[in-house]
């Protein structure tokens, strides 16, 4: 059985910015980036109602976010996807930075695992220079991926 792409989330998790799906009196979901009124809604469903779980759902953070967010996934000389890191997590997917940022030569890795499990490093002088693990967790969707390069200072 396929695990499903889908959460609900925590009240806690709302946030002005927060990217979630909503389903419409339409009786489809579609997706909102929400505002500071869309969380003063959720607050008012969840605590007023027992349709929290019918009325949001948030999906897993996956390949398409990660890109969305301006980094592509790295693949071998072939051109081909290519697992390149394992560790008690299995193999990653590796996503590197599309863009350069200062410093220049300095490429920003993101290492994405099964269960969403990340590293985020931060290579100096590619090839000669030194890596820098800047953050090794789980990240749970773009909402929090988004909040985290933020802090991070990769823009």
């Amino acid at each position: 059985m396929e695990e499903s792409k889908y959460y609900v989330p925590e009240l806690s998790e709302f946030h002005v910015g927060f990217e979630c799906e909503m389903f419409s009196l339409r009786n489809d979901w579609y997706t909102r980036e929400l505002d500071a009124r869309d969380v003063q809604v959720a607050i008012d469903i969840c605590f007023e109602t027992n349709d929290f779980d019918k009325t949001y759902r948030t999906k897993y953070l996956d390949k398409s976010d990660i890109e969305e967010c301006g980094f592509v996934q790295d693949g071998n000389e072939s051109g081909e996807e290519s697992p390149s890191l394992f560790d008690e997590h299995g193999y990653s997917l590796v996503y590197v930075l599309d863009k350069q940022l200062e410093p220049i030569n300095t490429a920003w890795t993101i290492y994405h695992f099964p269960d969403n499990f990340l590293i985020i490093e931060r290579i100096v002088n590619c090839g000669i220079g030194f890596e820098d693990m800047l953050f090794r967790g789980r990240v749970k969707n773009k909402s929090e991926l988004k909040m985290l390069l933020k802090m991070l200072n990769i823009k």
